[in-house]
């Protein structure tokens, strides 16, 4: 698997659509042949530190002057339930490159994680763990806000407008 940390290529740090993230991606990277052959089955996108989006990568297209590589990338639903998830470590190709190898012990290790439930609806997703004692829920966006906890239940929702920073 490669990965690509986008965080400073995202125009507006909210913008996490698979559109925006694609827009990020689609540009030339620099990557040797073997590193590709090695790890280039599926690229996952990576912000602040979380996954952002994985796809597989269908067709590579290189070009031989700069001698980069650019990408085509399919769906990877299997790995819907990773997005929001703390991106796993991945190793530098070179030394300017933006573009990075994550070694298959952490893929794995990623994998293992899956949850047993879940269940993805209007940018909302539920993950239940296998045992059933314990749930992950992630939002549409990075702003969440805890409405109340009561009785087992608690309630999450998207504040009107994002938090400004000052």
């Amino acid at each position: 698997m490669l990965a690509v940390d986008v965080t400073s290529f995202l125009p507006d740090p909210d913008s996490r659509s698979d559109q925006a993230l694609r827009a990020c991606l689609d540009q030339s990277w620099t990557i040797s042949r073997a590193a590709l052959d090695r790890n280039g089955n599926e690229l996952m996108a990576i912000a602040d530190g979380r996954i952002a989006g994985v796809w597989t990568i269908t067709t590579t297209h290189r070009d031989t002057e700069s001698n980069t590589v650019t990408f085509e990338l399919g769906e990877a639903p299997q790995w819907d339930w990773a997005i929001g998830r703390t991106a796993p470590r991945s190793r530098s190709l070179g030394r300017a490159s933006w573009l990075r190898s994550v070694p298959q012990i952490y893929v794995t290790d990623l994998w293992d994680q899956q949850p047993a439930v879940s269940e993805a609806k209007q940018g909302w997703t539920l993950d239940v763990a296998a045992d059933g004692r314990s749930a992950i829920v992630r939002g549409p966006s990075p702003h969440l806000q805890i409405v109340s906890l009561a009785d087992g239940t608690a309630t999450l929702a998207l504040p009107e407008s994002p938090r400004q920073e000052s």
